[in-house]
Parts: C-alpha cells; structure tokens; sequence
C-alpha cells in the first residue's frame, strides 16, 4: 500500500481533475485502516 499512499512512488500521468479526485480517495482509503478493511472484506465476499 506504500506505493499508493501520500508519499509514495504512483504518481499520475494524466492530471486530470477527476484522476487527481481519484487518486485522493484511494488514498483517504487507505489512511483510513478500519475502512480499507471492511472494503476488503467486502470484496472479498463479492467475488
């Protein structure tokens, strides 16, 4: 998760409004632990 996070090496090649809008949700996911769980675990089932 590291390479997603605030920080790490993704970075964005088109810079679009709504990539740079996707990019901080993923990454406000991934801050937050309880919810990046759950949406795995969501997942998980789903599949």
């Amino acid at each position: 998760m590291e390479k997603y996070a605030e920080g790490g090496y993704l970075h964005l090649w088109l810079n679009s409004e709504r990539n740079i809008q996707g990019l901080a949700a993923l990454r406000a996911i991934i801050h937050d632990e309880s919810r990046l769980r759950i949406m795995c675990s969501q997942a998980a089932l789903n599949s």
